[in-house]
């Protein structure tokens, strides 16, 4: 086919199709109205949902926050008292209980020291706290699993 033919063809189609459109005029500003309505219901519900989630966020933040403050602190008492508790035990064996024969022949005299007696006092309670902090996890988890109030 000739150049010129191909372009008589394209020509005759858009005229086509120009005829078309103004003969369907009325139905297609109807339709892009209609299409426009739905876009503009869609965007509200999207901004409701946005809306929505965004209040859920905030509540959740407004719930964890403070938890997370009190855990914070209370995981700085925790851990407090597990590096007392550690470094109290080294110590006793360290100054209080002598390896070797001279370390058995010394430990009545080492055990009554005041030292000893307070790294004794640390390392007892410090492990009797932790024991507690573990049984308050375990009350404090259950009450959670159980919904006791």
């Amino acid at each position: 086919m000739p150049k010129s033919r191909v372009l008589e063809k394209q020509n005759e189609h858009q005229e086509n199709k120009k005829e078309n459109m103004s003969a369907n005029q009325e139905t297609q500003t109807v339709e892009e109205a209609k299409t426009i309505e739905i876009i503009e219901n869609d965007d509200h519900k999207v901004t409701g949902i946005f809306q929505t989630f965004y209040e859920y966020v905030m509540s959740a933040i407004n719930t964890i926050i403070p938890a997370l403050k009190w855990l914070y602190f209370i995981s700085k008492v925790y851990i407090i008292w597990i590096t007392i508790h550690y470094i109290s035990c080294q110590l006793y064996v360290h100054y209080c209980v002598p390896t070797g024969i001279t370390g058995y022949l010394l430990s009545p005299f080492l055990v009554s020291s005041p030292q000893c007696k307070a790294l004794r006092w640390a390392f007892y309670n410090g492990g009797n706290i932790i024991d507690n902090m573990w049984n308050y996890l375990g009350v404090w988890a259950s009450t959670q699993l159980l919904k006791i109030e």
